[in-house]
């Protein structure tokens, strides 16, 4: 199964949510509490990292952090929890998300770079974790903010205002073309065949990428409205819950339907993020 990834820049330190989910609020990104254990043992303190990702095994973290001594760069830490400090790689502008390959050996990273004098510049890129190997794989719109895998079809969903970009491994090529109209913030394959969670600017839907594309968008299975953006999504390891996590930093648990009944519905409440606790 491939890895986990967190993402989106909100400000906070690490922080225990319900029973079993942590919100990573630095990253905006949700993991259970062992992965987030691990991720901080892997990279160090997370709370200025702009975007995490696991591998599926737990063996190899990566995280992203602005550059403090340069504006326009980040730096890219890639550890496993069980060695010594993390290798680091420079990369130049912001990583907006990460997500491991199925077997750990390549990371994704969703890349935009702010051009003083040029429109904004953002692309997918390929990095090796063993060598620290980088490089630019395709261009993406500047408003690519999330990385998903399609199981089905072996490939990479990016989430972009107005649509779903999907690229087929192990070439890239570019796959369907999903019109989503608005912006699609966050990304979380359901264990539905071909399902996939989409995090909106005020609700999460739920559409199967196979669906025929309609005059506008693609229809959607179901649809639940919230306060604020979604900027991660958790889904339990049953698929029956997913926990939101929203850009005011806040949460939701959402009960998922089974395949035979009714769309996503709501059954908790809108429950604001507590402070961390003082370190």
């Amino acid at each position: 199964m491939p890895g986990e990834r967190v993402l989106r820049a909100l400000p906070a330190a690490v922080i225990l949510l319900a029973a079993q989910t942590v919100a990573l609020a630095a990253s905006g990104g949700l993991l259970d509490r062992d992965r987030a254990a691990l991720a901080t043992r892997a990279v160090g303190a997370l709370d200025d990292a702009t975007a995490v990702a696991l591998a599926a095994d737990g063996a190899i973290v990566a995280a992203a952090f602005p550059d403090p001594g340069h504006a326009n760069r980040a730096l890219l830490r890639i550890g496993s929890p069980d060695r010594g400090d993390p290798d680091v790689l420079e990369m130049p502008g912001e990583v907006r998300a990460l997500l491991f390959g199925d077997a750990g050996d390549t990371l994704y990273a969703v890349v935009r770079r702010e051009g003083k004098r040029q429109a904004t510049d953002s692309y997918l890129a390929a990095i090796e974790p063993d060598t620290l190997k980088a490089r630019r794989v395709v261009t993406l719109p500047p408003s690519a903010a999330a990385l998903a895998w399609w199981r089905e079809r072996d490939a990479i969903v990016v989430a972009c205002d107005d649509e779903l970009r999907t690229f087929l491994l192990p070439d890239m090529r570019s796959g369907p073309l999903v019109r989503l109209l608005g912006p699609n913030l966050a990304l979380e394959p359901r264990s539905l065949p071909n399902r996939m969670l989409v995090g909106k600017s005020d609700a999460i839907v739920d559409v199967d990428l196979t669906d025929p594309q309609g005059r506008d968008e693609i229809a959607i299975r179901g649809r639940v409205g919230t306060p604020a953006p979604v900027v991660d999504i958790a889904l339990a390891s049953d698929g029956r819950y997913a926990d939101v996590l929203t850009a005011d930093r806040k949460i939701a648990r959402l009960l998922l339907e089974a395949p035979e009944q009714a769309p996503v519905t709501r059954v908790a409440p809108h429950a604001e993020v507590p402070p961390p606790r003082p370190t």
